[in-house]
């Protein structure tokens, strides 16, 4: 999944989670700031989230669903491994693991976030793989195309060197392009019914 959407499923999630921590017995009437007097009260502030936010992190949690239902049926399993070998690749782009570290921060995003998107991610992969199919002429274009992007350091770079990291990123963009259909699909499937 590309960074956008991952980042964007993450905070979704996250403003979920702080609803789940805002209990239904919290909302009478609790300040949560006072200006002169007046409060804020935490029914104000879980109205104005849902208002602002609600829905986004609605249709995150749906997605998520979806996604575990349809990989269970699937007998789709992440396994920790696949998780960290995921999470070496981003430490690799991001020059280490204090680099990965800062970027989350800056993102706002923890590591457990990060480990749930990629558990999401490999998901939908192992889900939609089937229906994805990727040739070698398209992996030879690929490389032709953006050689000095893909190995700017390098005299005379080989395709056989970067293949299986090619094959990855189409895999990637193609699962990307199939997912929102997708899910839009297996939303009408299972009868996704939104009440608030």
């Amino acid at each position: 999944m590309n960074k956008s959407i991952t980042i964007g499923i993450t905070v979704a999630l996250i403003v979920v989670a702080v609803f789940v921590g805002l209990t239904v017995q919290s909302f009478q009437g609790e300040a949560v700031a006072r200006i002169d007097g007046e409060k804020i009260t935490q029914e104000d502030l879980y109205k104005s989230m849902i208002k602002q936010d609600g829905q986004q992190a609605l249709q995150g949690l749906i997605a998520q669903k979806i996604v575990d239902l349809e990989a269970k049926k699937n007998n789709i399993i992440v396994t920790p491994a696949a998780i960290q070998e995921k999470i070496k690749d981003y430490q690799d782009a991001y020059g280490g693991e204090q680099g990965l570290l800062s970027a989350l921060q800056s993102s706002n995003i923890t590591m457990d976030d990060l480990k749930s998107n990629i558990d999401m991610s490999l998901k939908v992969t192992g889900i939609l793989l089937p229906q994805i199919t990727i040739s070698d002429e398209e992996i030879a274009k690929y490389f032709t195309d953006n050689k000095a992007s893909i190995a700017p350091d390098v005299k005379d770079p080989k395709l056989e060197d970067y293949k299986a990291k090619i094959k990855e990123y189409i895999l990637e963009q193609k699962v990307q392009s199939k997912y929102d259909s997708w899910l839009q699909e297996r939303e009408t499937a299972y009868n996704v019914e939104t009440l608030i």
